[in-house]
């Protein structure tokens, strides 16, 4: 049985360092993504993301090896969680569970995926946090060194997002718009929604 723990959230709700959290001191893997887009500097395919050609990615959605995938409005560059890499990264889980951050409309195609495959288990959480918390959020990553043109990619994506709350029925939700609440928190009681 493999239990994925798909987290949703705006951009700058925390949702990637929840699933860090989950990963680093829960042991729980978090399932590693197939793109289309370049390798970046730094980057290790099969680590970052699994990269490959849009041929091969399209043979995937036609051979039905995707879970989920969606393309990138501005970049064109395709991204989805392969049924492979949930395997594989389940192997690896001492709990049976695999952490995935996805779109609302990834956590509606991997429930619907679960709903058809019965050693699978989808337990969705979307990150709830005010639009004003989130681009708070994300204006203090300048600060933290990381490039104005990102911040800038995400404070734009976030403009788009404002019904990502009402945009799934979410098994749960966690409120995270407490400035002093820790991402470490938030994973705690993700973890023990789940168990």
């Amino acid at each position: 049985m493999i239990t994925i723990l798909a987290i949703a959230g705006m951009s700058g709700s925390g949702k990637s360092s929840v699933a860090r959290i989950l990963t680093e001191f829960y042991d729980i893997p978090e399932v590693t993504s197939t793109t289309t887009r370049s390798l970046r500097a730094g980057e290790v395919n099969g680590v970052h993301y699994h990269f490959v050609n849009v041929e091969g990615f399209q043979s995937l959605i036609s051979d039905n090896k995707l879970i989920e995938y969606s393309q990138h409005p501005s970049t064109g560059d395709f991204y989805g969680m392969s049924v492979d890499a949930v395997k594989e990264t389940a192997s690896k889980s001492k709990m049976g569970f695999v952490v995935a951050v996805l779109d609302p409309n990834g956590v509606k195609s991997a429930h619907q995926f679960a709903d058809i495959n019965p050693d699978v288990t989808v337990i969705s959480f979307f990150l709830e946090s005010s639009q004003e918390t989130c681009e708070k959020r994300i204006r203090a990553a300048l600060t933290n060194g990381e490039c104005p043109s990102r911040v800038k990619a995400r404070l734009d994506r976030l403009a788009g997002e404002s019904n990502w709350h009402t945009a799934f029925d979410y098994t749960y939700r966690v409120f995270n718009d407490d400035e002093y609440l820790k991402e470490s928190d938030l994973a705690l009681q993700i973890l023990e929604r789940a168990s």
